[in-house]
């Protein structure tokens, strides 16, 4: 996407003004200081990537500041791409056949570019191409490539702020960075460890007794289990004793009458008889004499 035109209707210094590009690839933008070229840039950031937080160009006269970039997109054809701090800074895109989009359509023409990226690949200004001059033909090829990605002036500041920055994490006496704080943390860390490697290895010994104690414990409980029932069989012989030592004594005696306990055997089976011919005509006349007993009571 080329940049054709730009109209500014208000911004910084600039008022209702038009500027026109070539089309050869090649822009040159000059004037004297404080002519307005940091302007002009700062314009073009704007219109794509919105009006910065930090530096708002607001006119000297207007309340309002915003104006418009037209430009040639290879599938599209001519856009153009307004903003204004009258619409919430929110950037509308009038493309050839009427449409309107988005902030987000935007975004797709830019493919992924953001301001960042946009200032450090295009943004080159003489404070960052100062030092140039002293550099050897590979210095200047890697100048040119770190400018390219991040910034003319981002190599000139790196040297310092990493200084800064590593200060700030580590120095070889020091005691605050924050490097020489998390190195004594890890000494810590690490006598710690060691208390916590004996405590484990004490740990996992007292562990292996205490299975051991488990399987010690199962195996008295299953023989106590055993035990117990061998005492209740003790406790049934203990009882039972004295009865077979009287059964004993009665089979002796027995054995000394043996006709005699025949005779007494059938003596008393007919006896039995006898009486238990006798007891159920006795029952059925009770069961009578109760029925009558009822009537009688009825």
């Amino acid at each position: 996407m080329k940049i054709r035109s730009l109209h500014i209707a208000n911004f910084g210094k600039f008022s209702n003004r038009t500027f026109h590009f070539s089309d050869d690839g090649f822009q040159l933008v000059y004037g004297l200081n404080e002519s307005g070229k940091t302007t002009l840039k700062a314009f073009i950031e704007s219109m794509l990537f919105g009006f910065s937080k930090n530096k708002i160009y607001k006119p000297k006269q207007g309340s309002f500041y915003g104006g418009s970039l037209t430009c040639l997109d290879e599938e599209l054809g001519v856009i153009h791409i307004e903003r204004s701090s009258d619409r919430g800074g929110q950037t509308q895109v009038f493309l050839p056949n009427g449409e309107v989009k988005d902030e987000a359509f935007l975004r797709t023409l830019l493919k992924g570019t953001d301001r960042r990226l946009f200032q450090s690949i295009y943004s080159f200004d003489v404070f960052g191409l100062q030092n140039v001059q002293a550099l050897n033909e590979d210095q200047i090829g890697e100048f040119l490539l770190f400018s390219s990605l991040f910034g003319s002036d981002a190599a000139s500041k790196m040297d310092s702020r990493l200084l800064k920055q590593q200060e700030q994490l580590f120095k070889p006496n020091g005691r605050k960075p924050e490097l020489n704080q998390q190195l004594d943390r890890l000494k810590e860390l690490a006598a710690q460890l060691k208390q916590a490697r004996l405590a484990e290895g004490r740990y996992t010994e007292k562990k292996r007794e205490h299975s051991e104690f488990i399987e010690t414990i199962t195996a008295l409980q299953k023989e106590m289990k055993q035990t117990e029932e061998q005492i209740q069989q003790l406790n049934e012989h203990i009882r039972l004793y004295p009865m077979l030592e009287k059964k004993m004594e009665l089979k002796k005696e027995l054995a000394r009458y043996p006709e005699r306990v025949k005779r007494f055997r059938a003596e008393t089976e007919h006896e039995l008889d006898k009486l238990e011919s006798h007891h159920h005509p006795k029952k059925a006349q009770m069961t009578a004499l109760k029925q009558k007993l009822d009537h009688l009571q009825t």
